[in-house]
């Protein structure tokens, strides 16, 4: 990995004289615009699309997760999916599975990467009692119904970039599309999701959502809150799910917007009359 001046002299050269030339900016989240603000100068036009998974009615929730795993529906059951990589607060979940106030749990990890290793070794730990399990990544189209069998979904990154701080993972959409609760990273972009802001005409849990930050202890309150607490999954779902046709509705039109703005590009492009060009840039 290159060094970070290093980086940031490449994104000076390159990415801002193509900014100049862009006709719009499409980012994942206003925090990116927001960011990249604050760096370069930024086309005018700017959209914000959500990267949500397509329309899905997680009911009945599927069982293909607690079959792998040999649990019952009774069973509370935490899942993190993705990649087992560093700062994505594995560590700090598997210390908060040995809270007392989780003994009648299972945790998850569904996915692959680095870590698989040492996510297997503390598995077989059997102080955990067979109650943490490693699981080889599903084929996407088959993810949505894994997910929607767990109590819980984490979406804990740890903010140890800029780029993990202003971050929105996919797995934070895909567990509220499958009408999952989430226990996320206290980061404005994630915060502002799932309780509403500006950008939201209320949050997908209407400010039921437990955030999560870098202590082990605050991560085994959220996941008794959801397992054990006042917030019932059933409430917290149909939340979920309403928040997230919302948004989609809302992609649908950014999209619509996104090929005007190519469109607009290929008509009226100035020196690049004819072309459309597409630039990806995040925040190192």
């Amino acid at each position: 990995k290159s060094p970070a001046f290093i980086r940031r002299i490449l994104a000076n050269r390159f990415e801002q004289p193509t900014l100049r030339r862009a006709a719009a900016l499409i980012a994942v989240n206003p925090q990116v615009i927001e960011e990249l603000g604050k760096r370069y100068e930024i086309p005018q036009q700017r959209v914000v699309t959500y990267n949500c998974p397509p329309a899905w009615n997680p009911e009945p929730r599927g069982t293909e997760l607690r079959a792998a795993i040999g649990v019952g529906p009774d069973t509370p059951v935490v899942l993190y999916h993705g990649g087992f990589s560093a700062h994505r607060g594995l560590e700090e979940l598997l210390l908060a599975i040995r809270d007392a106030r989780l003994a009648a749990a299972h945790l998850v990890f569904l996915g692959y990467g680095p870590l698989e290793g040492a996510l297997r070794s503390a598995a077989a730990d059997p102080a955990l009692a067979g109650r943490v399990h490693v699981l080889k990544a599903v084929a996407p189209e088959a993810l949505d119904r894994w997910v929607s069998g767990a109590d819980v979904g984490m979406c804990t990154v740890l903010p140890s970039t800029l780029n993990h701080r202003i971050s929105t993972p996919n797995k934070l959409f895909e567990s509220l599309g499958a009408g999952v609760p989430v226990v996320a990273s206290d980061f404005a972009t994630m915060r502002e999701i799932l309780l509403g802001d500006q950008h939201f005409t209320r949050g997908y849990f209407d400010a039921a959502a437990i955030l999560f930050n870098d202590h082990a202890s605050t991560c085994a309150v959220g996941h008794d809150e959801y397992i054990g607490g006042p917030l019932k999954p059933k409430h917290l779902e149909r939340h979920g799910r309403g928040g997230l046709r919302e948004q989609r509705s809302r992609n649908t039109r950014d999209r619509g917007r996104n090929r005007i703005y190519l469109a607009n590009m290929r008509i009226t492009g100035g020196a690049n009359r004819g072309h459309a060009h597409c630039v990806f840039a995040y925040a190192a």
